[in-house]
């Protein structure tokens, strides 16, 4: 076996390169909104550095779980930086906003070549990029504006979480397989599939699919853009609702593909 394709490998490597990262440039989380985790992470430097690390390898890894599909990482990416543009341009964070807008211009003339007929790939190297940049402008949005609750930005990129965290724990508990190897059982190609089955072609599924996802995306986080200065309380309750609506989703294409590969 190829040792840069070793999953395991891969993860070691990415996990000592961020952490490495992380306590150079001292990044910190500084508020996650619940009490017991906010003293153990302001009272062990160690465990502050763990957390961050982690949280940006979900991402990282979330993008790189999405990347394959046409337009599909690189219009979340798009989106995503749309949002933190709108926060640190609201703020007067100028330098942020430019970088953000900077990358939203480069991103949409990369889409222009990726969707709907992909010339460009992003591959990993490109998708580990996009979750790096995309975790980078979150903690500093957060640490420049401490008015934006935790909650806030686990609503905004709970599609990625959703993919490391449901993945994971669906191949350990269900499949019974190893969590760090690939399957075909992700939110988009499940859609891809049912797209499949609905007889539209291979080539208009894949950029559907892309298109779809974000679509629903949109729609739900829409709540959390107009109401982020709203209670905390109500952010952690839509994050739960999130969770919720993400696996009912989940669990519709997932019943759909199972029935039609039972009835082939």
């Amino acid at each position: 076996m190829n040792t840069f394709f070793n999953p395991l490998i891969r993860f070691i490597i990415m996990f000592f390169f961020t952490f490495f990262f992380v306590f150079i440039f001292d990044l910190k989380i500084l508020d996650i909104q619940l009490y017991q985790l906010n003293l153990i992470l302001n009272n062990y430097k160690i465990v502050m550095i763990l957390f961050v690390v982690l949280s940006i390898i979900f991402i990282v890894n979330g993008s790189n779980f999405i990347d394959g599909f046409n337009g599909l990482l690189l219009i979340h990416f798009i989106i995503i930086l749309s949002i933190f543009s709108y926060l640190n341009f609201k703020y007067y964070n100028s330098e942020i906003f430019l970088l953000c807008i900077f990358l939203i211009f480069s991103s949409t003339l990369i889409l222009k070549y990726n969707f709907p007929l992909a010339k460009i790939f992003l591959g990993d190297n490109g998708s580990y990029l996009v979750g790096s940049i995309i975790s980078l402008i979150a903690i500093q949005t957060s640490t420049l504006n401490n008015k934006y609750p935790p909650f806030f930005f686990a609503c905004i990129f709970f599609y990625l979480f959703f993919e490391v965290f449901f993945s994971f724990f669906r191949k350990l508990l269900i499949l019974k397989k190893n969590p760090l190897y690939p399957d075909k059982y992700h939110l988009h190609m499940l859609v891809y599939s049912f797209l499949i089955k609905k007889k539209f072609s291979k080539f208009k599924s894949n950029y559907l699919c892309g298109f779809f996802i974000n679509l629903v995306y949109i729609i739900l986080i829409s709540p959390t853009l107009f109401l982020f200065n709203s209670s905390p309380n109500f952010l952690k309750l839509y994050f739960f609702a999130l969770i919720i609506i993400y696996n009912l989703i989940y669990f519709y294409f997932y019943s759909y593909y199972a029935k039609r590969n039972q009835s082939v």
